[in-house]
């Protein structure tokens, strides 16, 4: 785009020293869909710089500063015109200004093209009342994504949902079970709205369930400590924050590195701790035949090494028998870096049943295409469900069941495609809670968001049911 420049005089009402301060050098203004940014060169690096701006050539106002060593200043949330900025170097010490720059002007909003149309659009059910959607982004300048409902999938389409820029998943909730929903979707900006996706996406709420909600927790009132265990491990290590919660106001979070002082809590952290969910009480009596379990899950951005050996960051669930005494089996290496969840037996004899061995235990990996893998700062969506009768368990990732072929002795039957791992008859599995913590093996290299925040985990919306909701 052409730079239109217009010489203006000094701001009336300053002190100007031009033989102490120089005038900014090297501006650039850039305009885009919706923000103006300028660029600049300050030759001392010792004064703060003025921004002066106006939609109308010859009328700029001051509208904010740059502190020292800065040399970029963006204003957002503008509509599509012609913008002008002028510069001017103050310096705090001395008091002292510059006299102030020629105007620098480009046009916000002109040459935004159409986003690109979305891709990989799925839908799948999250419960007899709810369907998770989600897609790839393939755009870098949009501002947003519409997903619209229809009952059939060719008329009658009405808007659901209306996102902002770079989300990637949303939920479709109170809707009707049993009942089959369409979805269609398309990404939009200043410039306009993307195709719709090449394809919708449905899928069919699940059956209103007799089922009945033991427990839900989401940390919004004090007083959740008395519902779980193992407070010596986290008594002073978790807090609720209302930093990036789930839903409502709080979520709970803690840190999995004791030499690192969260700076949201305020805590030390902990690599073990056992924050135990166990029905404050036995829960058996209450699920004699089945159980499922969910709850929320986030960890920090940061970049993180990880090797395909099994080490690697894990959110375990251990399932303890009605005596607590036996760590039956737990979950590794959930969404590490093979987009996977790896199932294992303790030390026990359990071989004859398992896939392969990893480290001494019996093992199975179970995986999903759909599954993303590590998705540092984003809400994930974990369930669990037992079948005592049937010995078997099942978990799902975001609402997708993981499942695998894989299976060590020919007379236990394969995974099928609802995902079923059979673990061994003669385990007597009742079980009366749960514990999970996080582990992480392999380095933390540095947080990726900037915010110097890497060690933290967060929980939320943990929910118990006495079967299948």
């Amino acid at each position: 785009m052409l730079v239109n420049m217009v010489r203006q005089g000094s701001l009336a009402g300053t002190s100007t020293d031009a033989s102490t301060l120089s005038e900014p050098t090297n501006i650039v203004v850039t305009g885009a869909a919706s923000s103006i940014t300028v660029t600049w060169t300050d030759a001392l690096n010792t004064t703060s710089t003025f921004i002066y701006f106006s939609s109308v050539s010859g009328q700029t106002a001051y509208h904010g500063y740059a502190d020292v060593g800065t040399e970029t200043y963006t204003i957002s949330g503008l509509s599509a015109d012609t913008y002008y900025i002028a510069l001017m170097s103050h310096n705090s010490v001395k008091d002292t200004y510059s006299t102030k720059t020629s105007e620098y002007s480009d046009a916000v909003g002109e040459g935004v093209s159409i986003p690109s149309v979305p891709s990989a659009f799925t839908a799948s059910v999250a419960s007899s009342s709810s369907i998770d959607l989600a897609w790839t982004d393939n755009s870098d300048d949009e501002s947003g994504f519409v997903i619209q409902q229809s009952a059939d999938g060719e008329s009658g389409w009405s808007t659901v949902i209306t996102t902002g820029t770079n989300v990637t998943s949303s939920t479709d909730s109170g809707l009707t079970a049993s009942t089959e929903y369409f979805y269609q979707m398309r990404a939009f900006n200043d410039a306009g709205n993307s195709a719709w996706v090449a394809a919708a996406a449905s899928a069919t709420t699940s059956a209103a369930s007799a089922s009945s909600l033991i427990y839900s927790q989401n940390f919004e009132s004090a007083g959740w400590e008395s519902d779980f265990t193992g407070s010596g491990t986290w008594g002073d290590h978790v807090a609720r924050v209302t930093d990036s919660p789930y839903e409502g106001t709080y979520s709970l979070r803690g840190n999995q590195l004791p030499a690192v002082t969260d700076t949201l809590t305020s805590l030390t952290g902990h690599a073990n701790p056992l924050l135990d969910w166990r029905g404050g009480g036995s829960i058996v009596a209450l699920t004699p035949n089945e159980l499922y379990f969910s709850y929320r899950f986030r960890h920090d951005d940061y970049n993180h090494d990880l090797v395909d050996d099994g080490s690697g960051e894990g959110k375990l669930v251990f399932f303890v028998d009605d005596t607590y005494s036996i760590q039956g089996m737990y979950l590794n290496n959930q969404l590490a870096q093979r987009n996977s969840l790896r199932l294992k037996y303790s030390n026990g004899g359990y071989s004859d049943s398992w896939a392969s061995t990893n480290w001494g235990y019996t093992s199975l990996t179970l995986t999903n295409a759909n599954v993303s893998g590590n998705t540092s700062g984003t809400w994930r969506r974990l369930e669990y469900y037992i079948n005592y009768d049937d010995k078997y368990v099942q978990f799902w990732v975001d609402g997708n069941i993981m499942k695998s072929s894989k299976h060590g002795n020919p007379s236990y039957p394969k995974l099928t495609s609802d995902g079923k791992s059979y673990y061994d008859p003669a385990l007597t599995l009742k079980t009366k809670g749960f514990q999970f913590f996080w582990v992480r093996a392999g380095n933390i290299d540095e947080s990726t968001d900037g915010t110097g925040y890497y060690a933290g985990w967060q929980i939320d919306d943990l929910q118990v049911w006495d079967g299948m909701p």
